[in-house]
């Protein structure tokens, strides 16, 4: 390798210059994005960075989670629509009436379509947009702040039992 970098040459094509990103390819191969980086990324605050993991890993306490727990709940409907559903993670991040509104407001704000589907779908959809690297971390950091202000909402309502509608403010 030495040899390499001293003479300017790489030994798959004796006429290339040498170029050390080349090299990188060669022995590591093409970098390829995890969900991790888009969890994880330097826009996000760190709040939501957590709640979006715990999310990922399936680990919110949902009522349909803590029932699996065998904790008693008296009311196992979700916590933020009207529709007599269980309030289980898929349906509180991608088939909630309520969090879709919210969804589509952040979208319209930002002006990024934001996709719709579970916590985990929405990140692997964001990965695989042909999108510069800094439009998908900001896409990601926009579903992150969209899934914890969710899941603080949800819990102010589920503690406090008040009536929520798009565009109330938590405080």
């Amino acid at each position: 390798m030495v040899k390499w970098y001293e003479q300017g040459v790489c030994p798959n094509n004796k006429w290339e210059i040498f170029n050390g990103s080349k090299l990188q390819l060669i022995v590591r191969g093409p970098r390829k994005m995890r969900i991790a980086e888009f969890i994880w990324n330097k826009i996000s605050q760190p709040r939501h960075r957590f709640i979006i993991w715990l999310a990922v890993q399936g680990r919110l306490l949902t009522k349909d989670r803590l029932r699996r727990m065998t904790i008693s709940m008296d009311n196992t409907s979700c916590s933020l629509c009207d529709a007599q559903i269980v309030e289980t993670q898929k349906h509180l991040f991608s088939n909630c009436v309520w969090t879709r509104g919210i969804i589509t407001e952040m979208s319209q704000w930002s002006g990024m379509l934001i996709p719709t589907g579970d916590v985990k779908q929405v990140l692997e959809k964001i990965k695989r947009e042909n999108w510069k690297q800094l439009k998908k971390e900001i896409t990601a950091a926009l579903w992150a702040s969209v899934v914890y202000h969710v899941w603080q909402a949800r819990n102010w309502k589920l503690y406090r039992g008040a009536k929520m509608t798009i565009g109330t403010t938590v405080t």
